[in-house]
């Protein structure tokens, strides 16, 4: 069994990923690009422009979360429905060893992709699916906690309702609005 298909079944969120799956293909943001990080460019811009949505289909289930770990595992489990395999992995430095990304093949070199920032991790270390599933079942409530107390409701990105920087579709809506304004 492949990590994907091994990662789905241990989480039982089929119908899940296949509920999010199909509104990702329904909003456009899917598109037919041989580009792998092009293709997780769009999952990461669909995770934060479709919030709600994602969050509706995922509510109550092992990937209701907000943190990184969880986020790497939507993007990994719908990446593989879209044909691409990731792997979860780490960082091997001791401060960040809680943070979660995903290493995948391009063009015959591996290369890491982080879904929650923009920074560059080269040194990592690749989770196993006990690993992933011991996150989500035991380090998850705490970060939600922490999450809630920090954010509110709707999780990192927003703030009393607010997009905040961190999201890029907050970067899109801030310069159609500085270009729209006349003096």
């Amino acid at each position: 069994m492949k990590y994907s298909e091994e990662l789905e079944s241990r989480l039982g969120v089929k119908r899940v990923i296949d509920n999010i799956e199909s509104h990702f293909d329904n909003t456009g943001y899917s598109g037919d690009s041989e580009d792998p990080l092009k293709l997780l460019r769009q999952m990461k811009i669909f995770l934060y422009r479709e919030w709600d949505a994602w969050r509706n289909y995922a509510k109550g289930s092992m990937i209701d979360s907000t943190d990184c770990v969880t986020l790497s595992t939507v993007v990994n489990l719908l990446s593989y429905r879209k044909g691409l395999e990731t792997e979860l992995v780490r960082p091997k430095k001791l401060t960040k060893r809680y943070h979660a990304l995903l290493q995948f093949e391009d063009s015959n070199r591996t290369d890491t992709y982080d879904v929650t920032s923009k920074k560059d991790v080269n040194d990592v270390v690749p989770l196993s699916t006990d690993q992933v599933v011991t996150r989500l079942r035991i380090y998850r409530p705490i970060i939600n906690i922490i999450n809630r107390l920090k954010f509110g409701e709707r999780g990192p990105g927003y703030m009393n309702g607010q997009l905040v920087p961190k999201d890029p579709v907050y970067f899109m809506q801030k310069r159609q609005n500085n270009n729209s304004k006349t003096i």
